[in-house]
């Protein structure tokens, strides 16, 4: 029986009024990714996507206990939110990198 695979999550971003605000957020990323908690965090994320790579190569969780190809596609899709999860502050930042540079104008109507 075929399943339907998930897509692939999107980074939806709010959206910035100000370079200022942008620059702020561009500063606050790079202090998170710079920081001694973020490199906990990215450890924890990294020794679970192990556990759950080794689980999908081998079609068993850590227990033992043999999964069913269902079970197994719902351990790739947690994989790849925690993938996405990781690489997380550096997509962000590079999206407030740009958007630093202008001053956004959400007037439909303004032209």
């Amino acid at each position: 029986m075929a399943t339907k695979r998930a897509r692939k999550p999107k980074v939806v971003v709010a959206p910035v009024q100000t370079a200022g605000e942008a620059s702020g957020r561009v500063l606050a990323l790079q202090q998170l990714i710079g920081s001694q908690g973020w490199k906990i965090v990215l450890e924890q994320i990294e020794g679970n996507i192990s556990v759950l790579e080794e689980s999908i190569l081998t079609k068993t969780d850590p227990a033992g206990k043999r999964l069913s190809d269902d079970e197994v596609d719902q351990l790739r899709d947690k994989r790849g939110y925690l993938v996405e999860l990781r690489r997380m502050p550096e997509k962000l930042l590079s999206i407030f990198q740009a958007d630093s540079g202008t001053e956004k104008d959400f007037d439909p109507y303004a032209r």
